[in-house]
């Protein structure tokens, strides 16, 4: 069930980068090198992730 909501955050936090994106350069993300454009949504699946790890660690050294 978390990992679905994950996908589905993802999804969301994607378009809107790409809202954002074409809002402050007026280009598309199609106009981008496909590269960069896997290179932050690599970091967009990446980053909650090691973030939810590092969060569920430290609750465990606490207990």
């Amino acid at each position: 069930m978390s990992k679905w909501l994950h996908i589905l955050v993802s999804a969301m936090a994607i378009t809107l980068f790409m809202i954002l994106y074409y809002m402050v350069t007026g280009t598309s993300l199609s106009e981008v090198h496909w590269g960069s454009y896997t290179v932050i949504l690599l970091l967009v699946l990446v980053i909650p992730q090691t973030l939810g790890t590092i969060i569920r660690e430290r609750k465990n050294r606490h207990n």
